[in-house]
């Protein structure tokens, strides 16, 4: 039990490191966190973000990308990349007087094997809100090995019948083989 006067859950804040990173170690002095490997890049998104450009290089949250297609382009297989998609209010009961109330409006195609997509919601069980672009049957389109997405609300938005996931084997260009979906709600 917390003691009294104290906010709980404590809210996370990325502080500069005391210490730099081990000399020798590429990546090891990485200040904003995230990483699944020493190599590995982290591409924020943030389409509620004022400052979010796909021209932005993504690897800051205070000038996030846009799309999440175009932090795809920036991965490269097995690196151990990671897309973080800040949260957003889109859901219904979302608040949109805490602003951030556009949801991920896309459908990407994940050619990348072995990235990581994560939605970052700091408290809410309904994750970052996903609905598919356009005309499109999915939001996510898998043709990659060892693709992780994790923390977000799949909905279909105005597109009835569309999936959230769709993970895509056909034996010769595309291979959507052990694909992990962990803490994702489907609408």
């Amino acid at each position: 039990m917390p003691a009294s006067n104290v906010l709980w859950p404590t809210p996370l804040t990325r502080l500069l490191p005391f210490y730099p990173g081990q000399w020798g170690v590429r990546g090891s002095d990485n200040k904003l966190g995230l990483r699944r490997s020493v190599d590995g890049a982290v591409f924020f998104v943030d389409i509620n973000h004022p400052d979010c450009n796909d021209d932005a290089d993504g690897t800051n949250p205070d000038q996030p990308l846009r799309t999440v297609t175009e932090a795809l382009t920036r991965c490269l297989p097995f690196r151990g990349d990671v897309i973080a998609v800040m949260a957003n209010n889109a859901w219904d009961y979302g608040s949109s007087a805490d602003g951030r109330t556009l949801a991920v409006n896309e459908t990407v195609t994940v050619t990348v094997p072995g990235v990581h997509i994560v939605g970052i919601s700091p408290s809410s069980s309904t994750g970052v809100v996903w609905q598919p672009g356009g005309n499109a049957q999915a939001c996510v389109i898998v043709h990659a090995i060892d693709v992780s997405i994790e923390g977000f609300l799949f909905t279909e938005g105005t597109r009835t019948g569309a999936d959230g996931i769709a993970a895509v084997w056909n034996g010769t260009t595309a291979y959507g083989d052990n694909l992990t979906v962990k803490n994702c709600m489907f609408d």
